[in-house]
């Protein structure tokens, strides 16, 4: 059995709902989260990736939340916005 790191947050879209998380380690391929159901249709989402233990030291960490399209004007605003967000954390 192998190690792994347990990363995790708390995801929230509003009346929209999560529809996934994406976590990068590193730099690395995107991985996807498991997400916990939420209590309700305005409910934050805890999500968790389990990470393999590589080595020892600092990481690079960085997560997307994906909203689900449930209204017109959501569709039409991501036309215009970047792919994925940016962002950068250390841990």
């Amino acid at each position: 059995m192998s190690t792994v790191i347990p990363i995790g947050g708390i995801a929230h879209a509003g009346a929209r709902g999560v529809s996934k998380v994406e976590v990068q380690v590193d730099g690395g391929e995107w991985r996807e989260a498991r997400l916990r159901a939420p209590l309700s249709g305005l409910t934050w989402v805890i999500w968790r990736y389990d990470r393999p233990f590589q080595k020892a030291g600092a990481l690079s960490l960085c997560a997307v939340m994906t909203a689900m399209a449930r209204c017109k004007l959501l569709k039409k605003l991501r036309r215009r916005l970047p792919a994925r967000a940016v962002c950068t954390a250390k841990a």
